[in-house]
C-alpha cells in the first residue's frame, strides 16, 4: 500500500523536505465465468478493483489467458487479462487452469468465483462442491505462494438458487478450512452477502452497481491477506559535505527492491543497485544526490535505459554503397553519418503531434528524396552488471527494421527484402505512432557486449513524399 511521509530536517541555514512513496507490485488473477468476464459492463468487477488497488498505491498486474471484454481503463493500462469464461462450469476451469498458470508469473492473489453454471437448467450438480475443492487443491499445489480468495455463489432467481443453497454455498467455508489445515493459502469471501439480488436485473448477472460491490469486497479481502508495503523510518546524517540517508521499509523474503530518486516527482531514475530483501524489514543506507527531494521504493530490479544519454547519428542514403555494412557495429571512416541530438528524429511538413518528440529534424534531407533513413545509436553496457532482460520500444511512422550490433532484432511494416530506398509496407496512424510499442527481446541478450554497442535502425516512410515521419527508439534492461 502506498504510504507517504514528509520529514523536515533542520540545519543552521537550510530546510530539507523529503517525500517518500512505496509501491508494491501486486499480481492479480481473476478466475470464473461470465460474472468475472463482466456481461453487463465491460471490465466487470475487474476494472473498479484495478482502480481501487492502484489508487491505494499498488502496481497492479492483471493476468490471465484472455483479454476480451475489458473497458478503456484496463486496455489503456495494459491490464485487460483475466480468465472469466462465459457459461463455464467448475470442471472446465479445472481442465485448463494448470496450463493457464504457466503463462505468467505466480500471482499474489487468485480471485475465484465459479460454480453458478453448475446449477442451471433446473438441475443441481451435487458434485460441484467437491469439484471446487479439487480445483483449489490443483491451484494451491501449482502455485503455493499465491493466496486464493474463494467466494460462495451470488443469489440467483428461480430453482437454481434453491439448489445452490442446498448443495453448494453451505459447504464452501468448510472446504476452505480443510485447505487451510493443510497449510495452503486460501481465504473465504462471503460474496453473496456483498451483492443483493436487486443489483442483478436479469436475476443472474450483477449490473455495474453490483460489480462495483464485488470489487469493494475483493479489495477488502485482498488487503487482509497482502501485507502493507510501507516505508517505516528515515534517518539523515552529514557525511562530509554530503547527506546520507538510512531508510527502512517492510519487505518480503523472496523479493528484491530498488530505490528511485527524483528532483520533482515527475521524472524518476533508479539507484543502480538491487537491494536483497531483509526478510520482513529491509534497511538501506545511501548518499542523497544534490537536488533530490523525492524518493520511492519499488519491488523489482534496477533498470538501465541504454539510450538515455545517446544522440542519434543519421544518413539519408543516396545509393546502395553502404547498404550491406551500415548496420554493423563499426563503420569505415568517411561513411557520411551526421551527428544529431537526442534519440527522436523525423519531420512534420505542418504543425503536428510529432513536433514535441523530434530532436533532430530531417525534413530537408528526406522529404521527397528517399523514404528510408539510416540511424545509429551508440551506447555502453556495464561489464560489471548482470543484465536479466532486454526490452525494445519504438515510436514510429511508418515502418522500420532494427539491428543490435549488426543482427536484426525487430521489424514493423517492412517488406521481406530491404533495400537502401525501401518504403514501409503500410502507414502507421499518428495516434499510434506517438506511443511506444514495446517488444521483449530477452532472447537477444547474447548480442549485448560489455562496452560499446550499436543499435541501428532503418526507418521507412510509406512514400518519399509523406507529410510526416518519426523514429524514436528505447532500449532498456533490468540487472543485478
Amino acid at each position: 500500500m502506498k504510504t507517504r511521509f514528509q520529514f523536515l530536517v533542520l540545519t543552521v541555514l537550510t530546510v530539507y523536505t523529503f517525500t517518500f512513496d512505496a509501491f508494491a507490485k501486486l499480481i492479480v488473477y481473476p478466475v470464473g465465468d461470465s460474472i468475472t468476464w463482466g456481461t453487463t459492463a465491460a471490465g466487470g468487477y475487474r476494472s473498479p478493483l484495478y482502480q481501487k488497488l492502484t489508487a491505494a498505491g499498488y502496481d497492479v498486474d492483471m493476468v490471465g489467458s484472455v483479454s476480451d471484454f475489458s473497458d478503456a481503463v484496463l486496455r489503456e493500462a495494459g491490464e485487460e487479462h483475466h480468465d472469466g469464461h462465459s457459461g463455464w462450469r467448475i470442471l472446465q476451469i479445472d481442465q485448463q487452469i494448470a496450463g493457464w498458470l504457466q503463462l505468467f508469473e505466480a500471482p499474489d492473489v487468485i480471485l475465484i468465483h465459479i460454480g453458478t453454471n453448475d446449477f442451471r437448467n433446473g438441475a443441481s450438480n451435487r458434485n460441484a462442491i467437491q469439484q471446487l475443492d479439487n480445483l483449489m487443491t490443483k491451484i494451491a499445489l501449482a502455485t503455493p505462494t499465491s493466496h486464493l480468495i474463494v467466494t460462495n455463489l451470488l443469489e440467483r432467481g428461480g430453482s437454481a438458487n434453491t439448489y445452490i443453497q442446498a448443495d453448494f454455498n453451505p459447504f464452501v467455508e468448510a472446504k476452505i478450512a480443510g485447505q487451510v489445515a493443510l497449510g495452503r493459502k486460501v481465504s473465504f469471501l462471503d460474496m453473496r452477502a456483498a451483492v443483493p439480488l436487486s443489483d442483478m436485473p436479469d436475476r443472474l448477472h450483477p449490473n455495474l452497481a453490483g460489480l462495483t460491490k464485488m470489487a469493494d469486497a475483493y479489495y477488502e479481502a485482498i488487503l487482509k491477506v497482502i501485507s502493507p508495503f510501507e516505508i517505516t523510518s528515515f534517518h539523515l546524517q552529514d557525511v562530509g559535505e554530503m547527506k546520507q540517508a538510512s531508510m527502512t521499509w517492510t519487505s518480503k523474503a523472496d523479493r528484491s527492491y530498488v530505490i528511485q530518486i527524483s528532483p520533482n516527482a515527475s521524472t524518476w531514475s533508479d539507484f543502480p543497485l538491487a537491494i536483497p530483501s531483509g526478510g520482513t524489514t529491509t534497511v538501506q543506507t545511501f548518499t542523497i544526490p544534490a537536488g533530490i527531494h523525492f524518493f520511492r521504493i519499488r519491488e523489482g530490479l534496477p533498470v538501465e535505459d541504454f539510450l538515455a544519454e545517446t544522440n542519434v547519428q543519421w544518413l539519408v542514403p543516396g545509393d546502395a554503397t553502404l547498404h550491406d555494412i551500415w548496420s554493423d557495429a563499426t563503420l569505415p571512416e568517411g561513411s557520411g553519418f551526421i551527428d544529431g541530438g537526442g534519440s527522436g528524429i523525423g519531420f512534420e511538413t505542418r504543425p503536428g503531434p510529432f513536433d514535441p518528440l523530434i530532436r533532430t529534424n530531417v525534413l530537408e534531407a528526406m522529404f521527397s528524396t528517399n523514404p528510408s533513413i539510416y540511424l545509429r545509436y551508440r551506447f555502453e553496457a556495464d561489464a560489471n552488471r548482470q543484465y536479466k532482460t532486454l526490452t525494445f520500444g519504438m515510436r514510429y511512422d511508418d515502418g522500420y527494421v532494427a539491428y543490435l550490433n549488426g543482427t536484426e532484432i525487430a521489424r514493423r511494416n517492412a517488406p521481406e527484402v530491404i533495400e537502401w530506398d525501401t518504403k514501409a509496407t503500410k502507414s502507421h496512424l499518428d495516434i499510434e505512432a506517438i506511443e511506444f510499442e514495446t517488444i521483449d527481446l530477452t532472447d537477444f541478450l547474447g548480442l549485448l557486449r560489455a562496452g560499446e554497442n550499436v543499435l541501428a535502425i532503418q526507418g521507412m516512410n510509406n512514400f518519399s513524399g509523406g507529410s510526416d515521419f518519426l523514429m524514436e527508439p528505447m532500449l532498456i534492461s533490468d540487472f543485478e
